[in-house]
């Protein structure tokens, strides 16, 4: 029997050569294919779980953005609501109606005395000429209208002066973690003996 695998085996020496060499080929292509498919996933995850932080960051960034701007928002709505005071042209223009219906309800009311009417007369000509309510209507429409041109537009410069310089801080603090961490990495890498000696 043990001569008959022998005459089996060198009568198809070459035949069982090659299918052991094709075997062994594939059986060693196999390991190597799993082994790439191995750290091509786990490059694969490394790689998503990067982006995932990136994204992570980013998204937090954009929240700190939107938070630094609406704390603040009041303290520009203070600002432009003291250099554009349309509260007092309407007060001033309140004041005008109060006067104009008591001045209107006093000559109703009492005979006009002619010595208290030419003293009057005579401030009324010193003091300088007072506004009409059309000047004072018309004043408070421009600024309103300026006022909410200014809120928008210092709005807009506002939001975009903070994600600027959030994003900046952002970014720099992103590169020097990934610095701080591959730096990190390289310094673990290294030995003591292997180290190069600069050049003279």
């Amino acid at each position: 029997m043990l001569d008959g695998v022998w005459g089996f085996a060198r009568r198809h020496q070459r035949k069982l050569v090659v299918g052991a060499g094709v075997v062994g080929g594939l059986y060693y292509a196999g390991k190597l294919l799993a082994q790439r498919l191995v750290e091509m996933q786990g490059t694969a995850a490394k790689e998503r779980a990067a982006r995932e932080g990136i994204r992570r960051r980013f998204d937090q960034n954009q929240r700190d953005c939107t938070f630094t701007v609406m704390s603040l928002l009041p303290e520009l709505g203070e600002q432009v609501l003291r250099e554009v005071d349309v509260e007092q042209l309407i007060a001033e223009l309140r004041t005008i109606n109060n006067t104009s219906r008591a001045s209107s309800e006093d000559q109703s009311q009492e005979p006009a005395n002619a010595s208290a009417g030419a003293s009057e007369a005579a401030d009324a000509a010193d003091s300088p000429p007072k506004r009409t309510k059309v000047q004072i209507w018309e004043d408070i429409k421009v600024q309103s209208f300026a006022r909410t041109l200014i809120a928008v537009y210092a709005e807009s410069l506002l939001t975009l002066l903070v994600h600027v310089q959030l994003n900046m801080v952002g970014r720099s603090t992103y590169l020097d973690s990934v610095v701080g961490r591959y730096a990190g990495a390289a310094d673990e890498g290294k030995r003591p003996g292997l180290q190069l000696a600069p050049a003279d």
